[in-house]
């Protein structure tokens, strides 16, 4: 007989995502489209705040944007690569 996932067992196994984003808007669009394909997501507006939560928790992959309260352009990237203890990061920036 075939096992099938409970509700918990695939948000226990789902990709767990650090959405770096200053814009509510843009976070609620992410949000969205990632939770649809059942991944679990959590979003913080500055490159201090993304940094406190690698340093505590576990991810799979960030999405970050560039222009940040606390950090701007490509230095956003560098700081949070030399800060996340190597979760793999896609830029998403305007």
């Amino acid at each position: 007989m075939a096992a099938f996932a409970t509700p918990r067992d695939a948000q226990a196994d789902a990709p767990r995502i650090l959405v770096v984003e200053d814009n509510p808007m843009d976070v609620l669009t992410v949000r969205e489209v990632l939770e649809r394909e059942q991944a679990s997501v959590v979003a913080v507006g500055g490159l201090r705040s993304a940094l406190d939560r690698c340093a505590g928790e576990p991810f799979d992959l960030a999405l970050l944007d560039l222009g940040l309260p606390d950090s701007a352009g490509l230095d956003t990237l560098r700081d949070f690569q030399e800060g996340s203890g190597g979760v793999p990061v896609i830029v998403l920036t305007g």
